[in-house]
């Protein structure tokens, strides 16, 4: 897993990639599961996107969530 924060435009962004790798061949499934389905979920309502990539070495997914200003009324998270 590796993450990054970016700043554009006034507005910052959490870059998450999960990363699998030394497992079995991956291969896209006939349907979504519950924990594709809660993630995608959870980063839409939050505003941001993900995109999961089927790579046959190990799955890959990469999600993007902007994040809370200050001005918002939250420092943090």
């Amino acid at each position: 897993m590796r993450w990054s924060v970016s700043h554009d435009d006034g507005k910052s962004k959490l870059h998450l990639i999960w990363q699998e790798h030394d497992g079995p061949v991956v291969e896209r499934p006939q349907r979504k599961g519950f924990g594709t389905i809660l993630i995608e979920g959870v980063v839409s309502d939050l505003g941001g996107r993900v995109d999961v990539d089927y790579d046959p070495q190990g799955l890959v997914l990469k999600a993007v969530v902007p994040l809370p200003s200050s001005r918002d009324g939250m420092s943090r998270l």
